[in-house]
C-alpha cells in the first residue's frame, strides 16, 4: 500500500510511524478524557509511556536470551533495528507485571484501572488498523464489488478500511458513553463487546484466515467467545456493580 512515508529527505516506516501517532493521540485523548470525569491522568499517562519502552526493552532482550548463542559472534546485534528479533510474548508478561505492581503501589483496583484507560487501547486498536493499511497486511478476500481494492494482484475486500471505519465507531461510541455518564466506569467491556462485534464482521473478509467446520474463520470463532463472555460480564456487573468499579474513587 504505502509502506514508506517521505518527509523531506527523511524515508520512515509508515506502519511503524502511523502507530506510534495513534499512541500519542490515545495518550492525549486519554488524558482529557479522565480530566474531564474529574481524575488525574498523570499516572496512567506515565505508566503507559514506560510500559511502550518496557515492551520493547523485554521483547528484544527476551529473544535475545533465547538465542544467546546467534549473538555470541556479534553482540552489537543486540541493538539492531531487525524487527524479527523480538519476542512479543515476553513484552507482554513484562507490560502486564509492570502494570499490576503500579496499581498495587497506587492502590487502584486492576478493573478500575481498565475502565480509565479503555479509550487509550481502542485508539492502538485504530493505530493498529493504520499500520495494517500501511502495509497490506490483513488483507481482504478476493472481492468484484465496485469498492473493491487492488491488493497483491487481486481485486480484495479493503478489510483494513473496514477495521478503521468501524473502530472509529467504537471510539466514538466510547467518548460518547464517558461524556454522557462523566466517568469511565464499565468502559472497558463496552469496548472488548464493541470490538469483538466489529472484528466478527471484517475476519469474514480477510484472507489466509484458516477455515473450520461450517465454514467460519478461526478468528471469528475466537471472537464470538469474547464477546459473548464480555457481554455476559457486562450484565451480570450491572446488575451486581459491586463486581467490578465499586472502588471507582481509586
Amino acid at each position: 500500500m504505502f509502506p514508506t512515508l517521505q518527509i523531506g529527505p527523511v524515508s520512515l516506516p509508515a506502519p511503524e510511524f502511523l502507530f506510534l501517532l495513534s499512541f500519542y493521540a490515545g495518550l492525549a485523548l486519554m488524558e482529557f478524557v479522565l480530566r474531564k470525569s474529574g481524575k488525574n491522568p498523570d499516572f496512567y499517562a506515565n505508566t503507559m509511556l514506560y510500559s511502550a519502552i518496557l515492551f520493547f526493552l523485554a521483547g528484544r532482550l527476551g529473544y535475545v536470551l533465547v538465542h544467546l548463542t546467534a549473538f555470541s559472534g556479534s553482540p552489537l546485534d543486540v541493538f539492531s533495528l531487525n524487527r524479527d528479533l523480538f519476542d512479543p510474548w515476553v513484552g507482554l508478561v513484562a507490560v502486564l507485571l509492570f502494570f499490576w505492581i503500579s496499581l498495587q503501589k497506587q492502590n487502584i483496583s486492576f478493573s478500575v484501572a481498565l475502565d480509565d484507560t479503555s479509550i487509550f487501547f481502542a485508539f492502538l486498536v485504530f493505530g493498529f488498523g493504520l499500520s495494517n493499511l500501511a502495509s497490506g497486511n490483513a488483507y481482504g478476500i478476493a472481492s468484484d464489488l465496485p469498492w473493491a481494492i487492488d491488493l497483491w494482484g487481486l481485486q480484495r475486500h479493503p478489510v483494513q478500511i473496514y477495521q478503521l471505519a468501524l473502530q472509529t465507531f467504537v471510539i466514538a461510541i466510547l467518548l460518547y458513553r464517558i461524556a454522557k455518564a462523566r466517568s469511565t466506569q464499565g468502559s472497558f467491556l463496552l469496548m472488548m463487546i464493541l470490538i469483538s462485534a466489529s472484528y466478527l464482521f471484517h475476519s469474514a473478509y480477510t484472507a489466509e484466515e484458516p477455515i473450520l467446520l461450517g465454514g467460519f474463520r478461526a478468528s471469528q470463532i475466537l471472537w464470538w467467545l469474547v464477546f459473548v463472555a464480555t457481554y455476559g460480564l457486562k450484565v451480570r456487573t450491572q446488575k451486581t456493580p459491586s463486581l467490578i468499579g465499586a472502588s471507582q474513587n481509586g
